[in-house]
């Protein structure tokens, strides 16, 4: 495990080539950071990566494949503009936490994320559309869509049988 949070100088990570067993990454707080070094998104023994409140962060590597990752925590990330390409699949991530984020849309690639409980969108005010790929998290419990750009959820997100809430602000067509 490796906690940086509330690392107030920290403007980019280091090389984590020589840190293949992590498993726990929090850089919550780090609100001057900017970058994460690419070598992050092949940290394949991650369980949780926390960048909560790393409002600078601009960039992620483009791709990412942490086969282990569980949770991934990028709330508050206000200027990431681009969620990565999944490479691969990532079938143990759980929860996803992109709330006020300036992520205007994910790729589509996100189906590879199979086993998605929760996803957090809330305050993604330039998110317009989610991929129809999401419908193959089978297991999505919780969605949160307010204060996003979507006008109305996907169809297929009625198809899913496990999804118990879903936040969003708007018309329902059919309600």
């Amino acid at each position: 495990m490796v906690n940086l949070g509330e690392s107030k100088n920290l403007l980019k990570t280091p090389d984590f080539k020589m840190a293949p067993n992590l498993e726990s990454l929090v850089l919550e707080g780090c609100t001057r950071l900017v970058q994460v070094h690419p070598s992050i998104g092949a940290l394949t023994k991650l369980k949780l990566l926390n960048l909560r409140g790393c409002k600078n962060l601009r960039s992620l590597p483009t791709k990412i494949g942490m086969e282990s990752l569980e949770t991934l925590i990028l709330s508050g990330c206000s200027k990431l503009k681009r969620f990565p390409e999944i490479d691969g699949e990532m079938e143990c991530l759980l929860e996803l936490y992109l709330d006020g984020t300036g992520i205007e849309e994910l790729p589509s690639s996100i189906g590879g994320c199979k086993s998605l409980r929760i996803v957090k969108l809330s305050g993604c005010s330039k998110l317009e559309n989610l991929p129809e790929t999401l419908q193959q998290s089978e297991f999505l419990e919780k969605l949160d869509l307010s204060e996003t750009a979507v006008t109305k959820p996907p169809s297929f997100i009625f198809q899913l049988k496990s999804l118990k809430v879903l936040s969003f602000k708007g018309q329902i067509p059919g309600l």
